[in-house]
């Protein structure tokens, strides 16, 4: 009998527990305002204020940061919070930025502004418990992504992520305080690492004051001009009567082996690339710049033959675009463990031979090496989590996905390219039977529209924005990447 009443008592704990966690809130703030001091006169810069995190779900208005956990680790709510999340990253850039010398303005939207200008974007804002022996802690987690601009181009774009926990002593704080001080610290923690980034790209000075010893720590920028990423010659791509513009297109949507799963989007995808291209009517894109192989046509041989025709035609001044559209594979070494390659599957691969069949990505680098054009734009419409990886994943549960940093690097290690993919590590890229083809692809086109914007920095963000709503909608998570040369960019349409 004392057995059952004392099982009884555990569940009523639980739910008198998790009752007591229901509506559970966030209230975000920030007002540090002291990791920059020192500086004077650093001159006027813009905010952009940040998107809103979409992995984040809404509810009646309010925010999900994260989950709430009784003391036996079971989800009991969600932590919410009704606070706007942009508004939060953008008031601390402002206070830090202020504090640093800066006189910063927040804005919807820098549009054209020529001075000094950060836009952010907000990958993750997160809360959970941290379980200890006597106490319920919390830990935040904030992920930020933040491009610098001057003149009206970015001129830098770097990530920084970072964990907050209060300390274990502070158990006088009540579980919602516990949360906002642990996203607090995390926020605190990623301007620690933006400020001084900031401030060196505009060429100021900083002192960055450690809240823990308070001891100082004096980042002296020299002022040279020569070495400034601000005085560095433009980047832009536009074309002219003496630059031409040449395309490679491929969809593989039908394979040979008929074991490889179909995809519907591939080959229309394709297609909607050249057509985007040959509509522009501009200089240097003719139809014969603009090459393009389907399904049975896009075999290895003929993917090879299409990138020599890129080597012998184009010239130094000259930009190359290559998109391909179809299934990514890992390669598994003969115990089932992961190799340190990725191909892209053509029409005549073999899934079972890749190594002989497949087209290798480092292969893809080496080959394009050879192009002598110095932009070089490859767009990937391809994921290693699709239904070719999959098959291999359920062979074996360890099996890489992602396309390795080391890989993306040697592809976009050369001065001039930048690989545009459609997700990244284990995501799908996702195909939609309502526009007919893949959101990357869809959303990335439109965003070009015309060509008459930078097309690899402010466009690519605003499809990013577009794809990751969309696959949000669709119960799913894709956010498209960009790697390789920061300073890079394309404008085929001047008005």
């Amino acid at each position: 009998m004392k057995r059952y009443l004392f099982v009884g008592a555990i569940i009523l704990m639980s739910i008198s527990s998790g009752c007591a966690f229901v509506d559970d809130k966030v209230s975000l703030g920030y007002n540090q305002g002291a990791l920059g001091a020192g500086s004077k006169n650093c001159g006027d810069i813009q905010v952009e204020r940040p998107i809103a995190p979409e992995m984040k779900t809404k509810k009646n208005g309010q925010y999900v940061v994260g989950n709430v956990k009784n003391s036996y680790g079971m989800k009991t709510a969600d932590a919410v919070t009704s606070d706007s999340i942009p508004g939060w990253v953008a008031n601390a850039l402002s206070i830090e930025l202020k504090a640093a010398g800066f006189a910063p303005t927040v804005v919807d939207d820098i549009g054209t502004f020529t001075g000094p200008a950060v836009k952010t974007r907000i990958m993750k804002v997160w809360v959970e418990p941290d379980m200890g022996f006597w106490t319920l802690g919390a830990v935040g987690e904030v992920q930020l992504r933040m491009a610098l601009y001057k003149d009206g181009r970015r001129i830098k774009e770097f990530d920084i992520e970072s964990k907050g926990q209060p300390k274990r002593s502070a158990i006088e704080l009540s579980w919602a305080a516990k949360k906002r001080e642990a996203l607090r610290i995390a926020l605190e923690e990623c301007m620690k690492k933006a400020i001084p980034i900031i401030v060196e790209t505009y060429g100021a000075k900083v002192t960055i004051l450690e809240q823990e010893d308070t001891q100082a720590t004096n980042h002296n920028i020299q002022e040279n001009k020569a070495e400034s990423p601000i005085f560095q010659r433009s980047a832009i791509w536009i074309p002219d009567t003496r630059r031409s513009l040449w395309v490679l297109a491929v969809g593989v949507g039908q394979y040979k082996d008929q074991q490889v799963p179909a995809l519907p989007y591939a080959r229309s995808d394709a297609e909607k690339v050249r057509d985007w291209f040959l509509k522009l009517d501009v200089n240097g894109v003719t139809r014969d710049n603009v090459h393009i192989l389907c399904d049975e046509q896009a075999t290895r041989e003929n993917f090879l033959s299409q990138i020599d025709w890129l080597r012998r035609q184009a010239l130094p001044e000259d930009a190359v675009f290559v998109y391909f559209a179809g299934h990514g594979a890992p390669e598994l070494n003969a115990d089932g463990t992961s190799v340190d390659a990725k191909y892209l599957v053509l029409y005549d691969t073999n899934p079972s031979q890749l190594f002989a069949t497949g087209f290798p990505i480092d292969d893809l680098t080496r080959k394009l090496d050879t192009v002598k054009a110095k932009t070089q734009v490859i767009i990937l419409e391809a994921c290693y989590a699709g239904p070719v990886g999959q098959q291999i994943l359920r062979k074996t549960p360890t099996a890489d996905l992602e396309i390795r940093p080391r890989l993306i690097k040697q592809l976009g290690e050369k001065g001039g390219r930048v690989i545009l993919s459609a997700s990244s590590g284990r995501q799908m890229a996702i195909g939609s039977e309502e526009i007919k083809g893949g959101l990357f692809t869809h959303y990335l086109l439109n965003a070009w529209a015309d060509g008459s914007q930078r097309l690899l920095s402010d466009r690519f963000d605003e499809a990013t924005y577009h794809v990751r709503r969309a696959s949000n909608q669709l119960g799913s998570l894709q956010e498209p990447v960009r790697f390789g040369d920061q300073n890079v960019d394309v404008i085929l349409k001047v008005k």
